[in-house]
């Protein structure tokens, strides 16, 4: 047989790949070296395998579609199937296995994430959660992505440096409320953009990029996102999550930084502070999203435009 580019390495990886034993895979590969019509003295001679057990090996073989076996001969010949169909179907069969395997992976996977959306319910459950100034970072990098990703309906988030909270986990979790259809509203103020967009620290550049990553996601889904700019906001910062918890930071009295956030489904707390957000979005206007586009790094906007 033609065996140019055929080794017995790649033939004998191939077949125990595709399930053969070690002596199925020596005695099938002596068809593509030795004969596609061999008798068991032929395989047993160039396999190496013991006589008394190679016709149990070309039943094994027969069984699986890879020869057919002239039993009226004397002495019984073994002859090769056409390799392409043969082969084939032992790799469909394979195919079944592992798709069957994966989808198995998958219902588990699926059965962890209902189990997390789960524990992220009962988080919200709780009336009240309190974190001190050395916690602030870990609301903004956890707390805050993750009430955010429990939303059903609609997310509100008001702060005067809303562009300092931006992270990984927040741009995350908004990516997934918004292809789950949730709306999404924000207000910040100019000031905290402009006096982003003036800096040129490394930081800076990661939420320049942070932005652009918004960008997209606005002009990707201006139905569901809204962002507006005030000139001022007199409010602490805080978000509401469907109308049922709202987070928000409390200020030193002396100081007057944040020291506190405070995360809560009290209802005449949540109403309050949603009376103040009516007020203020009443007031600004929509973010002119390309109008800031072309106050970006030529950097930052080449991320945003090879993205699209």
């Amino acid at each position: 047989m033609q065996t140019d580019t055929l080794t017995r390495d790649n033939l004998t990886i191939l077949t125990k790949e595709l399930g053969l034993s070690s002596f199925e895979s020596k005695a099938y590969t002596c068809f593509f070296f030795d004969g596609s019509i061999l008798t068991a003295k032929d395989i047993a001679n160039n396999s190496k395998i013991p006589l008394a057990r190679v016709y149990e090996v070309m039943n094994s073989l027969e069984e699986k579609g890879l020869i057919k076996i002239d039993r009226l001969s004397n002495p019984i010949r073994y002859i090769l199937n056409n390799p392409k169909y043969s082969l084939t179907m032992l790799l469909n069969k394979q195919k079944e296995v592992i798709l069957k395997e994966i989808n198995e992976k998958e219902s588990i996977i699926e059965e962890l994430y209902r189990c997390y959306n789960s524990n992220r319910s009962v988080y919200r459950n709780v009336e009240w959660n309190i974190y001190d100034i050395e916690e602030i970072d870990r609301f903004y990098n956890n707390v805050l992505p993750m009430l955010i990703g429990t939303a059903s309906k609609e997310v509100i988030i008001i702060g005067k440096n809303l562009i300092d909270t931006l992270n990984e986990n927040f741009l995350a979790e908004v990516r997934d409320i918004i292809n789950k259809g949730v709306r999404l509203r924000a207000v910040t103020t100019q000031d905290s953009i402009k006096t982003l967009l003036d800096a040129d620290e490394d930081y800076v550049f990661q939420r320049k990029i942070m932005i652009a990553k918004i960008l997209q996601l606005c002009d990707n889904n201006s139905d569901t996102i809204e962002l507006r700019i005030s000139d001022k906001i007199d409010t602490v910062p805080f978000s509401i999550v469907d109308m049922d918890r709202v987070g928000f930071a409390i200020p030193s009295p002396l100081t007057n930084k944040y020291i506190v956030m405070i995360d809560t489904n009290k209802k005449s707390v949540v109403n309050e502070f949603y009376t103040i957000f009516n007020s203020i979005w009443s007031k600004v206007e929509p973010l002119d999203l390309f109008g800031l586009l072309d106050t970006l790094s030529d950097h930052t906007r080449s991320y945003y435009y090879d993205s699209h």
